[in-house]
């Protein structure tokens, strides 16, 4: 899944096929320019008195699972080949997981929701 994941990154950045902020995680991405964007806009509130409200959200998850009907809607919206398709959804379809811990590993469990 590694040396797919890295190839289909260089095609994405090579051809330009995702816009905007849909480019997370792609080499290259940077979080700079939102940041950057931020300062300034706090810089001018603080500059000319205004009130400022700022809503933030944790992300923090948000990536650990992906919905496997979603992933393939998004797969098909970029024209991924319907083979490479199938070949990404397969490698994720009917999971189990386990868990190492200090005392070994744990029973296996279906993963309920897309990729875990």
């Amino acid at each position: 899944m590694k040396v797919l994941t890295n190839r289909l990154s260089r095609i994405l950045i090579k051809h330009s096929i995702l816009k905007g902020r849909n480019y997370a995680g792609l080499p290259g991405g940077s979080t700079e320019i939102p940041i950057k964007l931020m300062q300034m806009v706090m810089k001018d509130a603080k500059y000319h008195k205004k009130s400022l409200w700022i809503l933030l959200q944790d992300l923090s998850k948000a990536y650990d699972r992906v919905d496997i009907n979603i992933l393939k809607l998004a797969m098909i919206r970029i024209k991924l080949f319907p083979f490479c398709i199938s070949f990404i959804l397969d490698f994720f379809i009917h999971c189990k997981n386990a868990v190492y811990t200090a005392d070994g590993i744990t029973d296996y469990y279906n993963v309920k929701i897309g990729i875990d």
